[in-house]
């Protein structure tokens, strides 16, 4: 083969090269995308403590950011939650009380638009509906500390 040849082949080669490697580093525009929220719907009053956000996942998504304040955003008076998440589900214990959340979607290019809603923990003192988060011992585990 001669020298033309083998530079012509090896330039096709490394173009090719570039043109895959690249598509790895592409990511999907998530701007006109949005957030379809399973759980829980806008101006859910819930006697339990402990809530399960929920949603649809977004193609091209690395993560989820989810915040939580108290009683709204227009007047945060207190940030209780500003997390991100992979999955899309994550389960949180929150006071009685009048709360907004929100979330979007979110790429290391791109995000979407926040999706707002208004949540509202019962106030009333009733503990018979409610769920424990245990924190330790993690599940399956064995001791013989007490």
């Amino acid at each position: 083969m001669n020298k033309f040849k083998l530079k012509t082949l090896f330039s096709f080669f490394i173009v090719i090269l570039a043109l895959t490697s690249c598509e790895n580093f592409i990511e999907t525009d998530l701007a006109n995308k949005s957030i379809h929220v399973l759980s829980p719907i806008d101006n859910y009053v819930s006697p339990n403590f402990s809530i399960t956000f929920w949603w649809n996942k977004v193609e091209g998504a690395e993560g989820y950011e989810l915040q939580i304040v108290r009683p709204n955003f227009a007047i945060i008076q207190q940030l209780v939650l500003d997390t991100t998440i992979i999955s899309n589900q994550f389960s949180y214990s929150l006071h009685p009380g009048v709360y907004q959340w929100r979330i979007k979607a979110k790429n290391s290019t791109s995000s979407t638009n926040y999706q707002v809603y208004n949540l509202s923990i019962d106030s009333s003192l009733n503990l018979a509906n409610q769920s424990v988060i245990t924190i330790l011992p993690t599940d399956n585990s064995y001791s013989n500390t007490y």
